[in-house]
């Protein structure tokens, strides 16, 4: 067997090994740093991405919120016009109310004041001989002070004419009391020749019914026209009975009727001739006429609780 000995040398692939070795550390930080770059490019255009998306999006809705409050300012801008069309409208509506019940608040105040001094006139005049009584009763009572008491000082030559002085007082007061009691007498046969008819001169020995007229009225209410305002009216001298009338009258059941032609041609005929004869105002009394006659009433019939009619 042949032996062979080969000698090689390394030295140069040694020098081409460290080249290449430095070549791949180049190569190795050339990728890293190309890395970084890759990476700070992705991170920079993810950054401006979002930038761009969030800043659209913002003009995105800043847009569609303001066409919104555009649609919105030009909706109220309507409704403002309108309304204020309406207020106007209420307005001119309230003021010619208000002029019509100022003219109507001057009407009637001015009717019901002149009814007020009619029915005050009247109301003196029937009760005019109960005033004269009292001040005739003062002046007897407290009668004004009599100048005979006072004291005169007179001399010799005066004295007869002193005397025919308080004689003539004496004479003049004695006149005026007599004229007084003359009046006072003739008042109270007036007045009992004109309550004379209503008054009964007998005795009765047992209790007895007697009957008392009695008026009931049923008016609408004029605040509120589903509720009536009731009145009863009874005469003067059966203030005692007068709680005891007015709880029976309360607790009957009155059936409201239409009147016959008939009767309410009686009861206007009857009620002209009240205000005809009356000495009231002649424009009083076609008020009262006109008012009697534009008014619609019914008459009643109240059921007793034993199931009759009174």
């Amino acid at each position: 067997m042949s032996d062979f000995n080969i000698t090689l040398d390394t030295t140069p692939m040694a020098h081409s090994v460290d080249t290449v070795n430095s070549h791949v550390k180049g190569v190795t930080t050339a990728v890293v740093a190309m890395e970084a770059a890759v990476v700070a490019s992705e991170v920079a255009a993810s950054k401006k991405i979002c930038r761009n998306v969030d800043n659209g999006f913002y003009m995105l809705m800043s847009s569609q919120l303001s066409q919104k409050m555009a649609a919105c300012r030009s909706t109220i801008d309507s409704k403002t016009l309108i309304m204020d069309k309406f207020r106007g409208d209420v307005e001119q509506v309230r003021r010619t109310m208000g002029k019509d019940y100022a003219r109507l608040e001057r009407q009637y105040t001015k009717i019901f004041t002149t009814l007020n001094r009619e029915l005050e006139t009247r109301v003196h005049e029937l009760d005019r001989r109960a005033y004269d009584l009292a001040k005739i009763m003062s002046q007897a009572l407290s009668p004004n002070k009599d100048d005979d008491a006072s004291v005169m000082l007179c001399g010799e030559e005066t004295e007869c004419l002193v005397d025919k002085s308080g004689s003539a007082k004496v004479k003049q007061k004695a006149a005026q009391t007599i004229t007084m009691l003359k009046e006072n007498v003739s008042n109270e046969l007036e007045y009992n020749k004109k309550v004379r008819h209503i008054l009964s001169d007998r005795e009765l020995k047992e209790d007895h019914e007697e009957y008392v007229p009695v008026m009931v009225t049923e008016s609408e209410s004029m605040i509120n026209r589903d509720n009536t305002l009731s009145g009863i009216y009874m005469p003067g001298g059966v203030q005692s009975s007068k709680s005891s009338i007015e709880n029976s009258v309360n607790n009957a059941d009155c059936g409201w009727q239409e009147v016959g032609e008939s009767e309410m041609e009686k009861i206007k005929s009857a009620f002209n001739q009240c205000c005809a004869s009356s000495d009231m105002d002649e424009r009083v009394a076609k008020e009262v006429a006109r008012l009697f006659s534009e008014s619609h009433w019914k008459t009643a019939t109240a059921q007793k609780s034993d199931g009759g009619e009174q």
